[in-house]
């Protein structure tokens, strides 16, 4: 089944930071969603599923991660479902994580389950941030 993940960047411009949904449970569908994610150039992963989610999985789905894209390239900063990112983890997980792959020039995925309420969220958040910093560096320049 031909699937394009609800893979697409964070921001109209922005080359590094991606969203999608997260792979089906069985290990063939995170083998696809590895694959995906991997034939589109992504180096890094920040899953933001919960324990009692990725619990359904029928592969350890962080240690599929660090297999696949190496155990540094992996954050895991759980937000439970029909909920925001609260500020603590973005400041102190997502973003400096965000802020390495931009260092390494890394593309990342961000991603919950279905794509489309934490991941999405999040993205929000992180394009509204990287917005106010370019507009302030253009202020000053």
């Amino acid at each position: 089944m031909p699937t394009n993940f609800r893979f697409s960047p964070a921001a109209q411009d922005e080359p590094l930071v991606f969203g999608a949904r997260g792979p089906a449970f069985s290990k063939l569908r995170i083998n696809e969603w590895v694959a995906y994610m991997q034939k589109h150039g992504v180096k890094r992963v920040c899953c933001l599923l919960p324990q009692e989610q990725l619990c359904a999985y029928k592969e350890d789905l962080l240690e599929v991660y660090k297999r696949e894209f190496g155990p540094d390239n992996i954050c895991w900063a759980p937000i439970p479902d029909y909920h925001l990112c609260d500020i603590d983890p973005m400041k102190k997980r997502i973003l400096p994580f965000l802020k390495e792959a931009a260092e390494k020039q890394a593309p990342v995925v961000v991603h919950c389950y279905g794509g489309r309420g934490r991941g999405s969220g999040t993205r929000g958040m992180v394009s509204l941030r990287s917005g106010i910093t370019s507009q302030r560096r253009h202020r000053r320049g």
